[in-house]
């Protein structure tokens, strides 16, 4: 018996054809939906704000840790502040606000990050544990500064204003 495909031998084209039918019923998967959604899952932690203005009032409640060294440097709270503070230049990004807004923003964040630093991070450490561990007596007035900053930027950080193009404008059938 002659072979139809002449330029192929038997074992090749059945070969190839194994190696077709696996990937096709491979690139399938299941049709598990339930395991389409543990790929898909990403954990966002429940501290993260979900906006800018949210961040802002986050910092502001939890900025008195900074402030006053109310909170022990192992708890909870102290690394979430970290987290938020972290998370400052991202949801800056995500708002509204322009770009030199968004550098006021993350120089903002910055100076809230060396504040945190000074009163938890590692020379915070090793200064408790030598028996210093009052904060700078100017902390609360950088801290305030600094949210003061922010403060300023969440109305930009909701809407471009009008005429640029960003969800700001009018419309023709807006009331006056």
């Amino acid at each position: 018996m002659m072979w139809p495909f002449h330029y192929c031998r038997p074992g090749r084209f059945i070969l190839c054809a194994a190696v077709i039918v696996g990937a096709v019923a491979g690139c399938a998967g299941s049709d598990n939906p339930e395991s389409e959604d543990d790929h898909l899952e990403h954990f966002i932690p429940a501290h993260k704000p979900h906006s800018f203005e949210e961040l802002v009032t986050e910092l502001s409640e939890r900025g008195t840790a900074l402030r006053d060294g109310s909170v022990s440097a192992d708890s909870t709270a102290v690394t979430e502040l970290n987290d938020i503070i972290g998370w400052l230049p991202e949801l800056a990004a995500d708002s509204e606000l322009r770009k030199s807004d968004w550098e006021r923003a993350v120089v903002a964040g910055e100076k809230l990050q060396a504040l945190w630093q000074e009163r938890f991070g590692p020379r915070a450490a090793a200064a408790a544990a030598g028996g210093s561990a009052a904060p700078p007596a100017d902390t609360g007035d950088r801290l305030a500064a600094a949210i003061d900053v922010l403060r300023s930027l969440v109305p930009a950080s909701r809407t471009l204003p009008y005429g640029t193009g960003g969800g700001g404008e009018a419309s023709a059938d807006a009331a006056p």
